[in-house]
């Protein structure tokens, strides 16, 4: 009733609910955050792929060397922890460096339209890269198994 009166006695004066167009907003916002979120959880799904193909296919190349390995009389513990010490090395390495990369682009960005309100997580983020070392290890060991329990002539098909 007061909003009325008001804008019948003075017609250019506008009245905005802020209360509403704050909760809207808040309300994008939160719609935002589970969409980035569902983006992140995504990428580190097609990532965990990515990181099973890339095992599969250097243990594919490198299946002469195994069979070499094995007919010298190297043992699936040796080969396991070769490979393990090899892909584990290099996923820490690509997981700290995709980490750097994503702290500097976020706090850009946070900075550039967000005036800076931006604060890293850093249990989530030693999860995610202690996630990415077990998920790397785990394929490595299975991978490295199954090539191992092939006959020397088919590692060299």
């Amino acid at each position: 009733r007061v909003q009325d009166l008001m804008v019948d006695k003075f017609p250019n004066v506008s009245i905005l609910n802020v209360t509403e167009l704050v909760t809207k907003i808040l309300g994008l916002f939160k719609t935002m955050s589970v969409a980035i979120k569902l983006m992140a959880y995504l990428c580190i799904i097609v990532g965990f792929f990515v990181i099973y193909a890339i095992i599969q296919n250097q243990l594919r190349k490198r299946s002469y060397d195994i069979a070499l390995m094995k007919s010298f009389g190297s043992s699936s513990g040796f080969l396991v922890k070769q490979f393990l010490i090899e892909y584990l090395l290099m996923s820490l390495v690509a997981t700290l460096v995709g980490s750097f990369f994503s702290i500097i682009f976020g706090n850009l960005i946070s900075r550039m339209f967000f005036d800076g309100v931006w604060s890293i997580d850093w249990n989530y983020l030693g999860g995610i890269i202690l996630l990415m070392c077990f998920v790397t290890a785990f394929i490595v060991f299975l991978s490295t198994f199954n090539i191992y329990k092939k006959p020397i002539k088919g590692l060299l098909e």
